[in-house]
This record gives C-alpha cells, sequence and structure tokens, in this order.
C-alpha cells in the first residue's frame, strides 16, 4: 500500500486506506482477525483505528492482545475517538445517556491508552456531537491534550458543517494546532435515514468544502456499509440496514458500479470506494474487512482511477451508459 496522505500534526502519513476495528469481537474466530490484522500490515497499512465502545468494549480488548503477540505496536498509527454515548458491554447503545464533554474526552483518553498500552494516538476525535454543548470548551480539552502529548492530532467525527465552521474558527482564533481531520459517514450511498443516532451522513458537498485546505477526511461506512459488496438484502439486513441503504437512489447507483467494475475487471464493492479515493482530495478512508480475502478486495480499489465523467456517473449527476474506453485518467 504504496499511497498514504500526511496529516497536520504528524511526522508520519497514513496509509490511504485505514483499517477499522469497530468488526472486532469475541464471536469472531481469533484467527480470522488477527489474520486480517496482520495482512493489512503486510499490504503495507500503518493505521489502526479504534473507539473505546466498539464492540461492547470487546475491540479494543482484542486489539491489545494481538498487538502484544505480534510486537506490531511500535510499527504502527491509531486513532481513537471520546464522547460517544454509553454502550454496555452487551453491545446495547443508550443514546439518550450523552456524553459530550470535556470530561469525558480525559476519560475516554485515560481509558483507551491504558487498554491498549500506549501512551498517545496519533489522531483523537470527538465520536459524537451535542449542538446544545459549546464548541469552546470541547475545543480547548483537546487542545490541552495535545499539548500534554497524549494527542498528536485530533478532529471530529459526526459534525455538522456548522459546528465544525464553529470549530475551525474558534481553534484559529486562540493559535490552535486546530482540527486535522473529519470523520463522518461518507460513501457512494445515499442515506435518507441515519443507522445510528447521532450519525452524520454526508455527500460530496460536505468533503469538498475542505478542498485545499489542511483538513484531512477519514470517513466511516466508506463502502457503503456492505450495500455495494450486495451483503444483505432487505430481508437479512441487521436492525436500521434496510431504512439507512435500501432506497431508489442506491438501487441505480449500484447499477451503474456494476457496470463500470464490469469495465475495470473488478467488483462493485471496489468502484464504491474508488469514488471516494477519485474525489480530488486529501482522503483516507476507514474500512472494515472482517477477512483477509474482503481485505485484498478493498485493497483493488487504489488502483482503479475513475474519470470525472465516470464520477458524476456514478453520483447520478449525469445520464449513462459510460462509453466503452472512455478515457480513465484525471
Amino acid at each position: 500500500m504504496e499511497k498514504n496522505v500526511k496529516i497536520k500534526g504528524l511526522e508520519s502519513p497514513v496509509s490511504q486506506l485505514i483499517m477499522g476495528t469497530a468488526w472486532l469481537d469475541f464471536n469472531r474466530e481469533a484467527k480470522v482477525m488477527e489474520a486480517t490484522l496482520e495482512a493489512y500490515v503486510a499490504a503495507g497499512g500503518n493505521t489502526l483505528d479504534t473507539g473505546r465502545f466498539y464492540g461492547g468494549g470487546a475491540a479494543e480488548k482484542i486489539l491489545a492482545k494481538w498487538l502484544d503477540r505480534s510486537g506490531l505496536r511500535g510499527r504502527l498509527l491509531f486513532t481513537s475517538k471520546a464522547g460517544h454515548y454509553y454502550v454496555n458491554e452487551q453491545n446495547e447503545h443508550f443514546p439518550e445517556l450523552s456524553r459530550v464533554r470535556p470530561d469525558c474526552i480525559a476519560e475516554d483518553l485515560d481509558f483507551s491508552l491504558d487498554h491498549l498500552g500506549l501512551d498517545h494516538f496519533d489522531i483523537f476525535m470527538m465520536h459524537r456531537d451535542n449542538p446544545e454543548v459549546p464548541v469552546a470548551p470541547l475545543i480547548d480539552q483537546l487542545e490541552e491534550q495535545h499539548r500534554a502529548g497524549r494527542i498528536r492530532a485530533y478532529g471530529l467525527s459526526n459534525w455538522t458543517l456548522p459546528r465544525v465552521g464553529e470549530a475551525l474558527e474558534y481553534a484559529a482564533s486562540r493559535g490552535y494546532q486546530g482540527i486535522s481531520v473529519l470523520s463522518p459517514s461518507y460513501s457512494l450511498a445515499t442515506v435518507h435515514s441515519p443507522r445510528w443516532p447521532g450519525c452524520e451522513y454526508v455527500n460530496d458537498d460536505y468533503a469538498l468544502a475542505f478542498k485545499g485546505t489542511e483538513v484531512v477526511i477519514l470517513p466511516w461506512g466508506a463502502q457503503g456499509g456492505g450495500y455495494f459488496s450486495e451483503t444483505w438484502t432487505r430481508e437479512n439486513a441487521p436492525a436500521g440496514f434496510a431504512d439507512c441503504y435500501f432506497n431508489a437512489e442506491n438501487e441505480e447507483k449500484l447499477k451503474r458500479a456494476k457496470e463500470l467494475a464490469r469495465k475495470y475487471g473488478a467488483l462493485p464493492v471496489n468502484i464504491a470506494l474508488a469514488y471516494l479515493l477519485n474525489q480530488g482530495l486529501p482522503i483516507a478512508p476507514v474500512i472494515g474487512p472482517r477477512s483477509p480475502g474482503e481485505l485484498a478486495a478493498s485493497l483493488r480499489a487504489l488502483d482503479i482511477r475513475l474519470s470525472p465523467a465516470e464520477v458524476d456517473y456514478l453520483a447520478l449527476r449525469r445520464g449513462g451508459p459510460i462509453v466503452e474506453g472512455m478515457a480513465h485518467e484525471r
């Protein structure tokens, strides 16, 4: 994985594809989880994304054991988050228990550093937002932790554009290092109904608003949560998935992704991920492959160069079909 992205505050760039760990849990076979993580590193990946409440807390425990056994802790970069609402060990969510507070930033940072055996996170983000909480004390706390050497760069996940704007302006007014990354759910998919409370699903306009700035987008759900791999049907999809992804726009987008997949000798999910990588802006999607085979499929997207016309075609901004042999260069 030769492609990488430079992020303000980090000496080393992150891999253009970041390995998510929200899928790690004790119900999965340990050998498969470890083989997938090892395959990511073997492919040149260097960044793992985690969070205190992933898998009801199981993800960080599993990751820590793997880091102990593999000896790779010092070779990798780590991202984590704070302020997610409470999730118990059975992975039951309690969105009414908001934790978007400065004290929760310190608490979650302490918790995750301790559980993962780290002395700092390379990237640390607010995991959720609460518009009723002023921006200033949250950014103050992130900057304080940065200056204490416990986080190298910081950012915001699932924040709306107006709130991001407030945070950027406040950080600049105080002379802070400021926001380095944003992590909304951004993919080819059109989403009308969020899968989980407090999630911010965005489109190209949101991402392209930061083109030419120092802010890098780290989109989660970057492959449409499995929609473009046709992992689920309406009948067997997990709770909230069907309402989130099954709609007329995505049906047409999947059809077009299949068409381009045939052209490029790839899979529709590769085309969906390539859609993000060909937006012409610094971006490092968070992916969640659950086996070495799924990882290999995700990596295929790095080699696909979509033309501007093909990007517009996938986004339903132009009709089709795409003419055979259309230039691949951007």
